[in-house]
């Protein structure tokens, strides 16, 4: 069996994006949060390339699909877990899998949003002046919550740079 550079970076990002959802949920094992990733459908939908040329409304359109998709997942087996640790799952996966591997400029790698954690929001704090980090706790974001943080997000950083440029205020 040969093992691929396209299974090696599907491994990899299924794996950052169970670490970091875990650094909000214990509730969830590996094995479950990487079932949910496969099951939400945001790997088939990666894989297809005429999917990378979607419309921009479209983009968060099947992100809250794969995020809602993931978040039931979880839920059915007993591990129920909040929109915003759900969505920084998709998002981590989402970056790792398709952002990072040459596909930064496209429509759909624009508009998905970063992964939002506390060290997003306390960097942007620090760099806008903002108290996004009191406001909001990823951890415990619904969907409205996550929807009006994007908002105010777009409004701090502008509607027409790509989301994942966001990432330059991660505290590390």
């Amino acid at each position: 069996m040969t093992y691929s550079t396209s299974a090696a970076r599907n491994n990899f990002a299924l794996w950052a994006a169970y670490r970091a959802a875990q650094a909000g949920s214990a509730k969830a094992t590996r094995k479950q949060f990487t079932a949910a990733l496969r099951k939400c459908g945001v790997i088939e939908f990666l894989a297809k390339s005429a999917n990378h040329k979607i419309a921009a409304n479209l983009c968060m359109s099947e992100f809250h699909k794969w995020t809602k998709k993931a978040q039931k997942h979880l839920e059915t087996i007993g591990k129920p877990i909040k929109y915003g640790i759900a969505a920084k799952l998709v998002s981590v996966y989402f970056k790792s899998a398709f952002v990072l591997c040459g596909n930064e400029k496209t429509r759909l790698a624009c508009n998905v949003p970063p992964p939002i954690d506390s060290h997003l929001l306390n960097g942007i704090d620090k760099a806008s002046g903002t108290n996004l980090s009191e406001r909001y706790k990823w951890t415990k974001l619904e969907k409205k919550d996550y929807m009006e943080l994007l908002k105010e997000l777009r409004e701090i950083y502008g509607k027409e740079k790509p989301l994942w440029h966001l990432e330059k205020y991660w505290l590390l």
